[in-house]
């Protein structure tokens, strides 16, 4: 597929590789934590969509959605890929059975 590209999604469509994600080619102490501070990194590169295109080929089980992202050089052989994952907004309703 290329060097540093990386296509991902969950089953449930919540999460999946796009344009929102921060990358850099740069080992930064602590960037898996959930409090580092990815402001300096760069948006991730949109290279196509996971679907039929002439370049990339469609990966099964992957959400047609998803995109392949990477830096913008897109030579980069190693790359760190972050995304902010948010609560849902979705609210359970429990009843009480007496």
């Amino acid at each position: 597929m290329g060097l540093g590209s990386l296509l991902a999604s969950d089953d449930a469509g919540a999460l999946q590789t796009n344009d929102t994600w921060t990358v850099t080619a740069n080992y930064c102490s602590g960037w898996m934590n959930v409090d580092f501070d990815d402001s300096g990194w760069e948006k991730a590169n949109v290279i196509a969509k996971n679907d039929n295109n002439a370049y990339y080929s469609y990966v099964p089980g992957i959400n047609p959605s998803a995109a392949w992202i990477t830096t913008s050089y897109g030579t980069d052989s190693q790359i760190y890929y972050r995304a902010h994952i948010r609560p849902s907004t979705k609210q359970q309703t429990m009843t009480n059975v007496m």
